[in-house]
């Protein structure tokens, strides 16, 4: 009979192995990496979906009462608007309260958002309201949010954008208003932590 070849005794060398290992882990990052892309996309997805939402929301309520309960400008009625149903459901974990930022609506990443009353133009009537986020988001995350309301597309009644650290300006005016919106360029805002846009109610 036939001895047996000293590799079939043996079986792998360590360095086989740790080929294998080696490629078993790019393998793995590969598909880890794909997943996190797609599962980045679909966030940014529902929290563009979510604002445009947000906005339509707001404005149906506006315009089945008329104006809004506030006078002055920069009001905040994030929780009156949650209590009234402008934000999507999936947007509140628990009852919002005025007293507590980390209650307010959020978005996918988990960011609290907002919304205050305003005007279009200086000591002007409230035509409009200003949706913001909190300043903790990541740049991966804030500049393609940006960008996804802004540009070729955007809502018709979307008057104003800021985004950036500090809350930069970042396009539009009551008086340029959307057709400046369309044509801004967002590719700038690397270091991007937070956004707020301005919507006309009507």
């Amino acid at each position: 009979m036939k001895n047996p070849s000293p590799r079939s005794q043996h079986g792998f060398t360590l360095t086989e192995m740790a080929i294998v290992l080696g490629v078993t882990g790019l393998i793995i990052g590969a598909i880890w990496a794909a997943a996190s892309l797609v599962y980045n996309n679909m966030r940014l997805s529902q929290a563009q979906q979510e604002i445009i939402s947000i906005a339509n929301n707001v404005r149906s309520l506006y315009a089945s009462r008329s104006t809004f309960t506030a006078t002055a400008d920069n009001t905040d009625i994030t929780v009156a608007m949650a209590n009234a149903g402008a934000f999507p459901g999936p947007m509140i974990a628990v009852t919002p309260t005025s007293t507590n930022l980390q209650t307010y609506p959020r978005l996918p990443w988990g960011t609290p958002v907002g919304i205050f009353t305003h005007s279009s133009l200086s000591g002007g009537p409230q035509n409009a309201f200003f949706f913001w986020t909190e300043a903790t988001m990541l740049p991966s995350q804030c500049q393609p949010l940006l960008g996804s309301i802004v540009g070729p597309g955007a809502d018709s009644g979307l008057i104003g954008a800021w985004g950036g650290q500090g809350m930069s300006w970042v396009g539009g005016s009551s008086i340029i208003g959307n057709a400046y919106i369309r044509s801004i360029s967002v590719s700038s805002f690397t270091q991007c932590n937070g956004v707020g846009f301005m919507f006309l109610l009507h």
